[in-house]
């Protein structure tokens, strides 16, 4: 879980994604329109490292496309499917990155903040 720490900022006004690495930056320098996200630390079965406001196809049982959340209530990392229903992450085997709600917001639909 090394990969826990790792962290990208989207960046809206300029549509461009940023990935920091361990290096956090200070948000007031990159604008108020700056989306930061962390890592899950998990990959998807591409090897792909996770992040928040990431979009999975999730493949098990069933198979679904599903956007990767935090949790404030209780910080634990969340899937919500299209139709609005919450999972832990750990709820599923598989996930394959497909996008993430800022660059293909058509992807997951309204995006969740």
């Amino acid at each position: 879980m090394e990969d826990r720490f790792n962290f990208r900022v989207f960046i809206s006004d300029a549509n461009l994604m940023f990935y920091c690495g361990t290096f956090l930056p200070p948000i007031n320098e990159i604008g108020k329109n700056a989306k930061l996200m962390q890592s899950t630390g998990l990959h998807d079965k591409n090897g792909k490292l996770i992040y928040e406001g990431d979009v999975v196809n999730v493949i098990d049982k069933m198979e679904f496309i599903a956007q990767i959340f935090c949790n404030s209530k209780n910080n634990n990392l969340c899937i919500l499917s299209k139709n609005k229903i919450p999972f832990t992450l750990d709820a599923f085997n598989s996930y394959e990155v497909i996008g993430n709600i800022y660059e293909n917001p058509d992807l997951i639909g309204e995006v969740e903040e």
